[in-house]
């Protein structure tokens, strides 16, 4: 029988209340770290972590009931164990005990509230945005991470699509893209959009062979999904966490894809060389021989992309700072038209530079 609270938000304030309580755990805690991101809440203790779920109900993910975060807490487990071995631990239940909650390790005649991700406590100051930002990037470790990456790629099944199918996906994208920044009111440059818009159509259009060929070599496989510098973890050996659990199809990607998103995210703390390492690494150990103009096309494609995701937390209730994330939406508006304007002289690589960060402060919120 599938449950549903009256109110999932109301239910939620309770559950997390109760988790930033250092009493709450099996184990002996002090502290309690709590970190909220855009479809969860994350406490961290002084040697474990738990992941709760929000209850949000997208286009490509419903979790108002507990049985699919029950699902999709499973899901995420199994799914990282690849790249991050030893992490994640297990789901495990958040049970009712009279007017509070308990965690258990398994669930016997309790009744369920909710399910937790239940992992080991990752150092983050390790991560990849933290050691840029903290200007201490372990070169070494990095290399690693890069060979890690690159040898799941190889290893990873090719994905049975059309090349058709894999155009009309980009070109679904791209226009999805353009009518969602175009809204009147997040007040974004509308001869920009356009412009990347146009450019981006044209590129898909006139390279229709490029991305042919991609598909036809089986190129597009199950990779990592949502592949940010916050992700990649240079302990040792180096962990790649947080893979794309809620839907499969979003998995399915060209590596050079995914890297360019990689890119343009270490481009936006900085560190454009770093985007530049991984696609180079990727290209030696794999021997894929890349037009450039493919990967500044895939640069601009996801900055624009992640321009689309940052301009729709404007429409989210729940976010005060709604200004900061306009911000952010048109500086990434800005690094894909740098992108786009690199295309014709770009046989050397020249590497994208003087793009400024974020000038605006606002609230640490992130996908996952």
């Amino acid at each position: 029988m599938r449950t549903k609270w009256r109110d999932p938000w109301q239910e939620l304030q309770k559950k997390v209340n109760f988790l930033r309580n250092p009493s709450s755990y099996p184990v002996k805690t002090k502290t309690v770290e709590c970190i909220e991101t855009h479809m969860s809440w994350v406490f961290i203790t002084e040697t474990e972590a738990f992941k709760l779920k929000k209850p949000v109900h997208f286009p490509f993910l419903n979790l108002e009931e507990i049985e699919d975060r029950k699902i999709n807490s499973e899901k995420e487990v199994f799914i990282n164990q690849k790249l991050s071995p030893g992490l994640y631990r297990k789901a495990i239940p958040l049970v009712k005990k009279n007017d509070s909650f308990e965690i258990l390790n398994e669930v016997h005649d309790e009744e369920v509230a909710d399910w937790l991700v239940w992992m080991k406590v990752m150092p983050r100051e390790f991560t990849l945005d933290q050691e840029i930002k903290n200007n201490c990037v372990d070169m070494k470790l990095l290399h690693q991470a890069a060979n890690t990456l690159v040898e799941f790629y190889k290893k990873s099944p090719s994905f049975k699509i059309s090349t058709d199918d894999y155009k009309l996906h980009l070109e679904t994208c791209i226009k999805e893209n353009f009518k969602i920044l175009s809204r009147h009111k997040y007040c974004l440059d509308s001869k920009l959009i356009s412009y990347i818009h146009e450019e981006q159509l044209n590129f898909l259009y006139s390279s229709s062979r490029v991305f042919d060929k991609r598909v036809l070599e089986g190129r597009i496989i199950e990779a990592h999904g949502d592949l940010r510098p916050e992700h990649i973890c240079l302990t040792n050996p180096p962990l790649l966490i947080d893979r794309l659990e809620f839907n499969e199809t979003m998995r399915m990607l060209d590596p050079l894809d995914e890297l360019s998103y990689l890119s343009i995210e270490c481009h936006f703390l900085g560190r454009s060389d770093i985007g530049e390492l991984f696609l180079n690494i990727y290209q030696e150990m794999t021997h894929d021989k890349v037009e450039r103009s493919l990967v500044l096309f895939y640069k601009s494609y996801r900055a624009t992309l992640r321009a689309r995701i940052s301009a729709l937390h404007f429409d989210d209730r729940r976010i005060l700072n709604k200004e900061y994330y306009l911000v952010k939406a048109s500086q990434y508006l800005n690094l894909g038209k740098i992108v786009l304007e690199q295309h014709e002289d770009t046989d050397e690589g020249v590497p994208l530079m003087n793009f400024p960060p974020a000038s605006v402060s606002g609230p640490s919120q992130i996908m996952g």
